[in-house]
């Protein structure tokens, strides 16, 4: 079953409910991290504001398809984020 961290190791960009990521990187999960590690931290400037998520291995995993949007719904202590991932190709004129 694939799950949204395998989905991120092949995407090029995200969005995280409204914020645009263009640029990330994943810390990589080894049988010495823990699935509470935190592997994803993403800070953004966006809409002159700064946002920042720190996302865990557990959290990622757990993620569920959002069905009624594109996306998974990622759970992260009291809130839920919707994280869409992309892949992007080069545009060859």
């Amino acid at each position: 079953m694939t799950t949204l961290l395998d989905v991120l190791r092949e995407a090029d960009a995200m969005q995280v409910d409204d914020v645009f990521v263009r640029y990330f990187g994943l810390e990589e999960v080894t049988e010495e991290t823990f699935p509470k590690d935190i592997i994803l931290h993403i800070e953004v400037n966006a809409d002159y504001s700064i946002w920042e998520y720190f996302f865990t291995v557990e959290e990622l995993e757990n993620a569920i398809p959002y069905e009624c949007q594109e996306g998974w719904l990622v759970r992260s202590g009291d809130e839920t984020f919707n994280i869409t991932a992309y892949k992007l190709n080069e545009i060859k004129a």
